[in-house]
Formats: C-alpha cells, sequence, structure tokens
C-alpha cells in the first residue's frame, strides 16, 4: 500500500480541487438531506448540525511537513541520521521537557499533571510509563495523568467485524489513521511492522503484547475520558483495565460517554457535553 500518494504535485492540487468540489457539491447537500431522517446519523440522538459537522471533520486533513527542509516525514533518515528505536522520538521528547519542567524550571513533580488527546494521550502515557519504570534520579513521575481519547494501539489488534473501530465508523473521524497504517509504519522505522502492535511503548492497549503482573505499576492517578461513539474505544477499554489490575480499581477515573465522539472536549459544537465533561475533569483535578 502506498501512504500519501498524492503528496507530490500536480497531484497534490488535483486531489484537494476534486476532493472540494465533490464535498460541496455533492457529499454536503446529500447528508444534509438525509440527515434529516434521524437513523441515518451517525447517531440517532444526534442533532442534523451534529451530523454535519462530524462530516466536515471527517473532510479536514493535514500535512505531513518536511524533516530537516529536505527529508518528508516518515521516509528513510539522512546519511549520518542516529536513531533511538528503544522508545519512539516523541517520548524522548516529551522526557526532556519533563526534565526542563522539574530540573530547570523548578516544578515540583506532585503539581504537574500529564495531558494529552488522541496521539497525545499515547505520547503522555508512555512518558508516565517510563518515568514509572525507570525510576530515574531526580524525576520521579508526575502528580497526575490524564488521557483524552487516547490511541493506544495502532497496531490494530482490536479490529473484529463487530469492533468499535468498524462499529462506530460514522461516528467518529480517525478510522482512516488508523487503518492506513502510516502511523504505525513511521513509529516502527525499519523494525518489523508486527512491533506496532507488540511494543509497549507505541501501542499499550494491544491484545498481542506480553503483560507480566505489574507492567503497569506505579502510574499515577489517571483520569480517562472516551466517547462509546469512538472507534478507539475497545482499546481504551484494554489501557484502563491493565492500570487498575496493577494500581487498582480507585487509581483510574473513567468517563465513558454515551454519544460521544473522538477528543469531544476539543470541539466546540459538541456541547453539552464538552462543558460538562471539562468540569467534571476539574473535579477530578481538585480531588487528587
Amino acid at each position: 500500500m502506498r501512504y500519501f500518494a498524492f503528496s507530490s504535485q500536480p497531484f497534490r492540487a488535483l486531489y484537494m480541487a476534486g476532493s472540494v468540489i465533490s464535498f460541496l457539491f455533492v457529499r454536503f447537500p446529500f447528508w444534509t438531506v438525509a440527515y434529516l431522517i434521524p437513523r441515518l446519523r451517525p447517531r440517532r440522538s444526534w442533532s442534523v448540525g451534529r451530523s454535519l459537522a462530524m462530516l466536515v471533520w471527517q473532510t479536514g486533513g493535514y500535512w505531513v511537513g518536511p524533516r530537516l527542509g529536505t527529508v518528508p516525514a516518515g521516509k528513510q533518515a539522512c546519511a549520518g541520521e542516529k536513531v533511538v528505536y528503544h522508545i519512539h522520538t516523541a517520548i524522548i521528547d516529551a522526557i526532556a521537557g519533563y526534565h526542563s519542567l522539574v530540573r530547570e524550571v523548578g516544578f515540583e513533580p506532585q503539581n504537574i499533571v500529564l495531558s494529552g488527546d488522541s496521539a497525545g494521550g499515547n505520547i503522555a502515557f508512555g512518558l508516565a510509563l517510563y518515568l514509572a519504570r525507570s525510576k530515574l534520579p531526580g524525576l520521579p513521575p508526575p502528580g497526575r495523568l490524564l488521557l483524552i481519547s487516547p490511541a493506544v494501539d495502532w497496531g490494530n489488534t482490536h479490529v473484529t467485524p463487530n469492533s468499535s473501530m468498524r462499529r462506530n465508523a460514522r461516528s467518529d473521524f480517525i478510522q482512516p489513521v488508523f487503518l492506513s497504517g502510516y502511523t504505525a509504519r513511521a513509529l516502527v522505522g525499519k523494525l518489523p511492522l508486527e512491533t506496532a502492535a507488540r511494543s509497549v511503548w507505541i501501542s499499550p492497549g494491544s491484545l498481542d503484547l506480553d503483560v507480566a503482573p505489574g507492567s503497569f505499576a506505579s502510574l499515577p492517578p489517571t483520569c480517562i475520558f472516551v466517547g462509546d461513539a469512538e472507534v478507539a474505544l475497545d482499546q481504551v477499554r484494554t489501557l484502563r483495565d491493565r492500570i487498575r489490575a496493577d494500581n487498582g480499581e480507585d487509581a483510574v477515573k473513567y468517563m465513558e460517554w454515551t454519544d460521544v465522539t473522538h477528543v469531544a472536549i476539543c470541539m466546540f459544537w459538541h456541547e453539552p457535553e464538552r462543558t460538562m465533561a471539562l468540569r467534571e475533569i476539574a473535579e477530578w483535578l481538585d480531588d487528587t
């Protein structure tokens, strides 16, 4: 499979123009009418406006920018580049940032909340796990861990016909991100692709992990927010169970909300759930 096959000109311009035209004059008018019928909406409880907002969100995209000005991200390393494969480089960057906060700026670790949404939730969890396992001198784990719709199974081990990855495809916008395989390939580099499903640093929610007792021990108090309309719901539940198994039931505040999609608290149109969730998270932060 080719990834980002239309990333070079003139194919990129043609692809983008075709996508915009088809959306404005075909898809959007069609679904505006179709969503007048509740059973055709991604979720019956959603309004026409929310359903159309999800459609617009699915249509959007982004470009992966060049690295060092010459090499596209995800491509082969330049001559002389050195790559550390023990954990992916985003977590290494996070460790450096955490070190700066604690050792240079002077924040007390117990006053730091690690937080991330979607792929950022994966990085936040990886940093918390690394700190818990490594017990670095002068760099204790943070006070709390907040995960918003974390993407924790880039190996796609939860994908079955009745899985949330299939069941919630119409009520979420990130299924193509998982199923394209690009993220997994970018994270494993030259390692075998199955590494994505077998590395706790890439997929802590993978069903293919060799999970020994204590693998997720010593994590800080954790809050996980996820919607039951998300494609990643199954993998998040797996991660929740693993954290609780090693740290106790009360170690995780788990918020799974009905008819809520991916990273809903970042979407202005996902009210009133967005505001309600933020308030509940704020209460958890005050109580821990």
